[in-house]
């Protein structure tokens, strides 16, 4: 048996390397294989309900390969990434794996042959919540001759939702109030329902919170004001910025404002400052909401909240550091004495 078998032995192995040539030959003629690089989303699955992924690696590169025909008309649908996240922690999970699959009808002709990254980032955040007051918001000035008085802001209180790390910017939660135009020819009260917006310490919105009731309803008082007068505001600043910072400018916004109360008291008063801004802490140029700090006997007939931007820099060596004192609309230091 083993002597037919070796008989004419380089004849036989001489054959069976034509057929395996041949073999490659016609599988790559008649299906050839093709590659090329596919971007897909990646899908979080199995969040735990204490917890929010709010940031992850958001998309993966797929080198895939197969029959041109079938890699031509292969779309985003025909293949999903997912990363499970249901046994990762609370905070960074650097590299959880990447699950590719390829539908049913492909699997056989479509091969993954490496994909990056080759594992994801995601950030579990602990779910919280918190119960705040609804502070109402003029959306304009009050008419001329009249002023707003205490809002009443219905439901008073609401709750936000939302990752831990979100709910630590929440500053408070504000509500914006207006009149219709057919109010203001004579007007008594504002009575207006708006969207409830959570926001930080700059009164800038915080996203990725939600809000429960979403709206709440104002009503403010108007009262006639028998005299009125413009004033300018001027930032009331204290303490100084570490050495070598000093304040170079100061800004406010708005410039003026619009207060009511006795004829006398106005005749005498032509600036307003606001609560005390400190320096003492700053390390550089920063932006804050500020109160007025009005005299006894008048009344801002308008919002009494200004934005103040302290503009800070670093002294020359050679120059003789200034003392930062009160300013008003845009003035720098020279003659602020």
């Amino acid at each position: 048996m083993l002597a037919r078998f070796l008989d004419n032995w380089p004849y036989k192995l001489l054959a069976l390397a034509i057929a395996i040539v041949l073999r490659v030959y016609v599988g790559s003629t008649v299906n050839p294989q093709t590659s090329k690089k596919m971007t897909i989303p990646i899908l979080i699955r199995g969040v735990p309900d204490s917890l929010i992924a709010t940031d992850y690696t958001q998309n993966v590169t797929l080198d895939i390969s197969g029959p041109p025909s079938v890699i031509d008309s292969l779309g985003p649908s025909d293949l999903a990434a997912t990363v499970n996240v249901s046994k990762a922690h609370p905070g960074a999970n650097p590299a959880l794996p990447i699950l590719v699959t390829i539908a049913p009808d492909l699997k056989d002709q479509v091969s993954v042959n490496s994909k990056a990254p080759s594992g994801a980032a995601v950030y579990l955040d602990p779910k919280a919540d918190l119960s705040m007051s609804v502070h109402a918001e003029f959306s304009r000035t009050a008419p001329v001759g009249y002023e707003y008085q205490l809002p009443t802001v219905n439901p008073p209180t609401a709750r936000v939702d939302g990752p831990e790390s979100l709910l630590k910017n929440v500053n408070r939660l504000v509500v914006s109030a207006d009149m219709d135009s057919d109010s203001l020819a004579n007007p008594t009260t504002v009575d207006d329902t708006d969207q409830i917006v959570a926001v930080d310490d700059r009164n800038l919105p915080v996203e990725g919170v939600t809000v429960t009731p979403t709206q709440a309803h104002v009503s403010i008082p108007l009262r006639k004001v028998g005299a009125f007068k413009s004033l300018v505001i001027s930032p009331q600043i204290t303490g100084s910025p570490k050495y070598p910072l000093r304040v170079s400018q100061v800004d406010v916004d708005p410039s003026m404002v619009v207060v009511s109360g006795p004829a006398p008291l106005l005749a005498q008063t032509s600036v307003v400052l606001t609560v005390p801004v400190d320096l003492s802490q700053q390390t550089d140029t920063f932006k804050q909401f500020v109160k007025l700090d009005l005299p006894a006997g008048l009344s801002v007939v308008q919002n009494p909240i200004v934005e103040v931007t302290v503009h800070l820099t670093a002294s020359q060596p050679s120059a003789a550091v200034p003392s930062p004192a009160l300013t008003s609309h845009k003035t720098t230091l020279d003659g602020m004495q």
